[in-house]
């Protein structure tokens, strides 16, 4: 088991990447589709602490660090609305 956590780890980093390029191409725009949108790379990155947990903690925490990465990412352009 601890091997299928760490691809579905690993799988769901590589598709966290794709959400920073949706909002850098305004593709997601509306704030509902802003939160979904990060309530998933929130998921992601659960599930990448789960798996850390569970199986082979170094690539798991990589996995994490990319996750991270594009949630910093996804939320650069929110960032004029705030500042």
């Amino acid at each position: 088991m601890n091997n299928k956590t760490t691809i579905l780890s690993l799988f769901l980093s590589l598709l966290a990447l794709v959400f920073p390029f949706l909002i850098f191409d305004e593709i997601v725009t509306t704030p509902l589709q802003i939160v979904i949108a990060l309530l998933i790379l929130i998921a992601i990155f659960a599930i990448n602490f789960y798996s850390a947990l569970r199986g082979d903690r170094a690539i798991n925490v990589f996995a994490a660090i990319v996750t991270l990465i594009a949630l910093f990412l996804f939320t650069i352009p929110l960032w004029r609305y705030i500042f």
